[in-house]
């Protein structure tokens, strides 16, 4: 909901329209004063960085993580962690598998798709104009390795930004 696609002449083009969680750091917001309290965390679990989720100093490379967690479902169709699992679990195991659980590569999250539901596999290669076998083996590798970058837990180990993700 927050990445919207563009017309322009070479084509469409992706924005990201990130109005973000402001936090006030000083002074009144108005009549009333309204702050984000610390260690709360705030956010869509799907894209949220572990520093995110515990409610610490985020960063531009909280960004790259989530940049990574989209990039991740844009190739294989889906997120890191499974959105039915991670919802299903209380706050603190929520909060404990951002925080500690390196998600799985997206070609064995994929693979793991297509032994279970081959249908939803086949669905997620076709509306990426290839076969299942196709998006297995293109995911391995560069794109497995790029994703989990961006989804390091210690985010010095991530790209700095999204410029360093794009070179």
């Amino acid at each position: 909901s927050n990445i919207l696609c563009t017309r322009t002449e070479s084509g469409l083009f992706p924005k990201i329209i990130d109005f973000g969680i402001a936090k006030a750091m000083g002074g009144q917001l108005g009549e009333t004063e309204i702050r984000t309290m610390g260690g709360m965390m705030i956010g869509t679990p799907d894209y949220m960085s572990p520093e995110q989720a515990q409610g610490g100093d985020v960063d531009t490379r909280s960004d790259v993580y989530a940049l990574g967690a989209t990039l991740y479902e844009l190739v294989s169709g889906l997120l890191p962690f499974d959105p039915k699992e991670l919802r299903a679990k209380g706050f603190a195991e929520l909060q404990r598998t951002l925080v500690e659980e390196t998600p799985r590569r997206p070609s064995e999250r994929y693979a793991g798709l297509q032994a279970a539901q081959p249908d939803q596999a086949a669905a997620i290669a076709e509306a990426r104009a290839t076969s299942p076998q196709a998006l297995r083996a293109a995911l391995r590798d560069d794109l497995d390795w790029i994703c989990l970058k961006c989804l390091e837990k210690d985010r010095e180990r991530r790209y700095g930004s999204a410029g360093e993700l794009a070179a």
